[in-house]
């Protein structure tokens, strides 16, 4: 079974990378204080830290896809 996410969590998520696809990297520490910098600007409201967190991860997922990195994938499994 794969991972669910939310619907926002994967609209806001792939918001981001369309608007700014370089801003983020395929580490989630990066990815959540890139998130924590937008929210603090002003440029993206978040109503929680659960929620910065879930995007970071969808933003690792989507940044290692998209540059062909290492992912497990279900022929794998």
């Amino acid at each position: 079974m794969g991972n669910i996410r939310q619907k926002f969590i994967k609209r806001t998520g792939k918001a981001l990378l369309e608007k700014d696809p370089e801003r983020f990297k395929p580490d989630f520490e990066e990815n959540k204080k890139e998130l924590q910098q937008m929210i603090t600007d002003g440029s993206l409201t978040c109503p929680s830290k659960l929620v910065r967190n879930r995007l970071s991860g969808f933003m690792v997922r989507k940044v290692k896809i998209a540059k062909g990195l290492n992912i497990k994938k279900n022929s794998e499994l």
